[in-house]
């Protein structure tokens, strides 16, 4: 028998030949792929689970954003109830039919701001019955606020009260006025006619 094919055995009676190690060598590459296995899920499941903690944090974002908005509107909204507050305040304490004219166009605005319309109007109309002196200028703001709230023919008609009341004041005072080039009246008159004639024509202002 050649050596090449003598199987060798040690005292304890264990075959070492090459045949005898071919078992070992399959249940080594065994392991290998077992392990490599179990190294590609440990990868996988980690990588799940990251995906998980990003995804899940993601719509934070849009969540504050909201709580940011809605902050900031609720913060509008108490501005503007505090200048109506405030214009109410003022009212309350006026004591002269100017102040009591000013207080009433303050509280017109705050209202118009507020989106309240009619108080705005009737805010608006109290000015002019408090001191009548300031009609031509009241009127200017009413007519919008009647546009705003959906009162074409109403603004219409303001515009045309306004124009009359500076027709009438141009011809108290129209050859001074001329002589020293301070008539401007008449661009005003002008620029009312304008508007109504987009609101006529159902355009806005």
């Amino acid at each position: 028998m050649s050596e090449h094919k003598k199987d060798s055995t040690m005292p304890n009676g264990i075959v070492t030949s090459d045949a005898a190690y071919r078992p070992h060598g399959s249940l080594r590459w065994i392991w290998f792929l077992v392990a490599g296995f179990v190294v590609v899920a440990i990868a996988a499941a980690g990588a799940f689970l990251a995906y998980r903690h990003y995804s899940s944090k993601s719509p934070a974002a849009p969540a504050s954003t909201s709580h940011t908005a809605t902050t900031g509107a609720q913060t509008i909204q108490e501005q503007m109830t505090a200048a109506v507050t405030a214009a109410q305040q003022e009212l309350a304490s006026a004591k002269t039919a100017s102040d009591k004219a000013n207080a009433y166009k303050d509280l017109g605005v705050a209202y118009f701001n507020n989106q309240q319309y009619d108080q705005s109007i009737a805010a608006y109309n109290s000015a002019i019955t408090a001191d009548s002196s300031i009609k031509p200028q009241v009127l200017d703001t009413l007519a919008y606020v009647y546009v705003s709230a959906g009162q074409r023919d109403k603004a219409i008609a303001t515009y045309q009260e306004l124009i009359s009341l500076l027709q009438q004041s141009s011809n108290d005072g129209h050859t001074a006025r001329v002589y020293q080039g301070t008539d401007t009246n008449s661009a005003a008159i002008q620029t009312y006619q304008h508007d109504i004639q987009v609101l006529q024509q159902g355009g806005t202002l």
